[in-house]
């Protein structure tokens, strides 16, 4: 039976410890707020000052492990990359230190840890789907629609939920010695204050989280024989939920009584970081993947968007929840084509020293070309979520030219949004006013000026790219400043943008060939699987 044993820690400490702090701030004392991003292959960090101003910004590698349906990291290897990203970011601020930190995190990734605080298996990541066949029994059991009325996700084996129950089957020695089984930001907040403690935001990304109730779902974990103190504590995003201790404090060179604040997922935490705060705005992240979404101050959950794939977290600004959507056809497929196709001129571009990107992308053109590209080489996204589509480039003919094809892919990308963009529109009722890109791909110009035309929106870009862990350093700044203060930071933030007005070129007739042609891919290839 699910047991009330997971409940809010005490905050007596961080009220002395915030009590401090704004005696600092009276005596004139700088301060400064990390956000640190856990990402799937590499941590960042973005330190700013009380008054918005970013000091410092750094970033560490560390390697996934993937072979057939496991995706894995290893957890030692994560914490030295972290605690190395501190270090620096501690000795580069010496005259600003570090009052207080609060992490984006990668959604769904999930470790089992000893009452030690060690690690009893390597961290199994979204892309790790052995729990395919318990996502499938936790469908059956409970329903998908229930699933998704009551967690606001689609039931799929990236989740937490269906990697706990394979542990539980498939290793049985690591599922009983396991204390809690934490994902990242609960696991450093356990390493750094000695208690795991968990945001709303992250929690909302496990499939056993109650977003309405905002606790941890008692009759799902009890359909599965599961119990919510093997989890971790619950806070509200922006929540002081400890002190780093002093031994902590002296390894990571932070100053004493490092204040900890529950940030939460990284997605949420780049729409806070791109001002992602109206329901007016909508967010598009190009990096690796694409995601797409918006806020509102209710769940959404409704069929249509369960069907579309969409999925309903709590927010990290409190009272309020974020819709995402997206598709892993991303940035990935621009460096797909650098690498298969213009091998040769991008090693010949980095040993002159420039960029493949901005010497090619950049000198495009801003018309639509003849030649179409589905991006579906890992599935379709939303809002026609397929995992088994594909993609190609159709009407290709001897006169077009790789920069033909890029422009192709480019395209491709901008409609895959649009497709969010209208969907969500309809079925929302509502209209979105600016979209803001966010990720590596906004720092193309000729990807904002594209897209602010296919989707016939104003676009705001950002010449400081890294969002999330803006956004981290946002929600640190507001557990010890509060929220209004943390607003007006924002606000000078956005302020910085590069603004991009779609051009008078219609895009229409293209889009809609577009959306014809995926659909009738999709046909074909059901076809070729079923011959």
């Amino acid at each position: 039976m699910a047991r009330s044993g997971a409940t809010t820690p005490s905050r007596r400490d961080c009220f002395a410890a915030l009590t401090r702090c704004k005696a600092c701030k009276k005596g004139n004392r700088a301060m400064s707020y990390a956000g640190v991003d856990i990402g799937t292959n590499g941590c960042k960090i973005t330190v700013i000052s009380t008054d918005g101003e970013i000091l410092h910004h750094d970033a560490r590698s560390y390697t996934v492990a993937i072979q057939g349906d496991r995706a894995e990291l290893d957890p030692h290897a994560v914490w030295e990359a972290f605690c190395d990203l501190m270090r620096q970011a501690t000795s580069q601020t010496p005259h600003d230190p570090i009052t207080a930190i609060a992490f984006s995190i990668l959604g769904e990734a999930v470790t089992p840890v000893d009452r030690q605080g060690q690690a009893l298996d390597q961290t199994l990541i979204s892309m790790d789907y052995r729990g395919k066949k318990h996502s499938d029994l936790i469908a059956d059991t409970l329903g998908k629609a229930a699933i998704y009325r009551q967690t606001g996700q689609p039931c799929h084996p990236m989740y937490p939920l269906s990697k706990l129950l394979w542990w539980q089957e498939h290793a049985p020695d690591v599922f009983a010695q396991t204390w809690k089984f934490l994902c990242w930001e609960d696991f450093l907040i356990l390493k750094l204050c000695g208690t795991p403690v968990m945001s709303h935001s992250l929690a909302s990304r496990t499939l056993c989280f109650d977003i309405r109730e905002r606790a941890w779902s008692a009759s799902i974990l009890d359909a599965f024989g599961l119990e919510d103190d093997r989890l971790a504590s619950l806070v509200p995003s922006g929540t002081p939920v400890g002190e780093v201790s002093a031994s902590m404090c002296e390894t990571l060179g932070l100053p004493a009584k490092t204040i900890v604040v529950a940030g939460g997922w990284d997605q949420a935490c780049a729409a806070l970081g791109a001002g992602i705060i109206a329901e007016h705005l909508f967010l598009e992240s190009l990096g690796t993947t694409i995601c797409v979404g918006m806020c509102s101050e209710q769940p959404l959950l409704s069929d249509a968007l369960l069907q579309g794939g969409y999925q309903t977290t709590c927010f990290v600004k409190e009272g309020s929840y974020f819709l995402n959507g997206g598709t892993l056809n991303g940035g990935i497929l621009l460096k797909w084509f650098k690498e298969q196709v213009k091998h040769d001129l991008d090693e010949k571009l980095t040993a002159e020293g420039r960029d493949f990107y901005a010497q090619i992308i950049e000198s495009l053109d801003q018309h639509p070309s003849d030649l179409y590209f589905i991006p579906h080489f890992a599935g379709a996204g939303t809002p026609d979520f397929h995992a088994d589509s594909a993609g190609g480039f159709l009407n290709l003919r001897y006169e077009h030219t790789d920069r033909d094809m890029l422009q192709a892919v480019i395209e491709a990308l901008c409609f895959e949004v649009r497709k969010n963009l209208d969907f969500l529109g309809q079925q929302l009722a509502r209209e979105f006013a600016e979209v803001r890109l966010v990720g590596g791909g906004s720092r193309s110009p000729y990807i904002g000026r594209l897209t602010a035309t296919i989707l016939q929106k104003g676009i705001t870009a950002f010449d400081f790219y890294d969002v999330a862990s803006f956004g981290a350093a946002l929600l640190a700044f507001a557990g010890v400043q509060g929220w209004p203060q943390t607003l007006m930071v924002l606000e000078a933030f956005e302020q910085q943008g590069r603004t991009y007005a779609a051009d008078d070129i219609d895009f229409d007739p293209k889009y809609r060939n577009y959306l014809l042609l995926s659909e009738e891919l999709r046909t074909l290839l059901l076809n070729i699987a079923q011959d």
